[in-house]
C-alpha cells in the first residue's frame, strides 16, 4: 500500500498521486458520460499536462478553467497544477462582460474550455490562437484558447495556486487567491468536519467552478491519500429546475444511488444509507 504523510503533502499533485497508487482501481467520478477511476483520472491528467506543455504554456503562468461539470474537470485542474500553474476557476455560465472582466482583472496565458463554448468565447473577447485538445475518446472535446493579452507570468503573490472567482452576479467576478497548503488544509477540514468515508458518494449537483462545488465535491477526492477515505464523486449538470422539483431529485438520488452526502449551497445534507 502507498501512503503519504502531511510532510509530503506538498501539493495536489503528489496527493493524487499516491491515492491513484493506492486505489488504482476504484471509481473517483461519475458524470453522464460514464465513470472514470484514480487511476484513469491520472492518465487522463498525464496526458493533458504533454498537451499544455506542447501548446506552450508555462509554469507560473494563470489558466482559467471555464467547464462545466464533467470528466474533465479534474484531470485538467491535476495537469495544470502539476505544472505549477496559477488555476483560475471561472464559471462557464458567465456573459461576455464577466468574461471581458475576468481576462482585464487576471490576465491569462490561456482558457481551457469546452469546444463547443469556443465560439462564444471569440465574441466575448480578443482571441489569438485556438487549439483543440483532445478529451477521453481522443475527440476534440476540449479547446484551449489564448486571448490577444496573453500573459505568461502572474502577478499574484508567490505560491499563488489557484483563484475562485465568484459567480459573476455582481457583474465583475471577484477572485480569491489560495496557497496549496491552504487547499490541503480546506481539504483537512472538509473531510474531517464533515465525516466523509471511504464508502460515501458524494453528489455535486452545483458547479465545480463554485466553492461550494469544488469544495465539497472534488477536494475530498484529491485528499484521499491522506485522509484514506476515498469517496466516489457524481458531477451532475446544472439543474434548471425549481426548489421544489430539485428536493424531489436530491432524495431520489439518496434513495435509488445509495447517495449518503449530497453537496447544495447553503446546506450540507447526510442521507440514510
Amino acid at each position: 500500500m502507498t501512503t503519504i504523510t502531511d510532510a509530503q503533502a506538498a501539493d495536489l499533485w503528489s496527493v493524487f498521486q499516491a491515492t491513484a497508487a493506492r486505489v488504482p482501481s476504484r471509481v473517483a467520478v461519475e458524470t453522464s458520460d460514464g465513470a472514470l477511476t484514480f487511476e484513469e483520472v491520472l492518465a487522463a491528467a498525464e496526458r493533458l499536462r504533454e498537451t499544455f506543455r506542447g501548446l506552450g504554456i508555462e509554469s507560473g503562468s494563470v489558466v482559467h478553467v471555464a467547464l462545466p461539470n464533467g470528466w474533465e474537470y479534474l484531470p485538467v485542474v491535476l495537469a495544470l497544477r502539476s505544472m505549477d500553474v496559477v488555476v483560475g476557476l471561472v464559471s462557464s455560465r458567465y456573459r461576455d462582460s464577466e468574461f471581458q472582466s475576468v481576462t482585464t482583472r487576471m490576465p491569462p496565458q490561456a482558457f481551457v474550455v469546452s469546444s463547443n463554448m469556443v465560439e462564444f468565447l471569440e465574441r466575448a473577447i480578443d482571441v489569438a490562437e485556438v487549439h483543440p485538445v483532445a478529451g477521453r475518446a481522443g475527440e476534440p472535446s476540449l479547446a484551449l484558447v489564448v486571448p490577444t493579452n496573453s500573459t505568461v507570468r502572474h502577478a499574484g503573490p508567490e505560491g499563488l495556486a489557484m483563484v475562485k472567482f465568484t459567480s459573476g452576479s455582481s457583474g465583475e467576478p471577484k477572485g480569491v487567491g489560495y496557497l496549496e497548503q491552504t487547499l490541503l488544509a480546506e481539504a483537512r477540514n472538509v473531510v474531517r468536519s464533515l465525516g466523509v468515508e471511504e464508502s460515501d458518494r458524494i453528489l455535486v449537483p452545483i458547479s465545480v467552478s463554485h466553492a461550494y462545488g469544488f469544495d465539497l465535491g472534488l477536494l475530498p477526492v484529491i485528499l484521499a491519500a491522506l485522509e484514506k477515505s476515498t469517496p466516489v464523486v457524481e458531477l451532475a449538470k446544472r439543474l434548471e429546475v425549481s426548489k421544489a422539483q430539485l428536493e424531489v431529485w436530491l432524495k431520489r438520488a439518496v434513495d435509488e444511488k445509495n447517495i449518503r452526502k449530497l453537496n447544495r449551497p447553503v446546506r450540507y445534507a447526510r442521507g440514510n444509507a
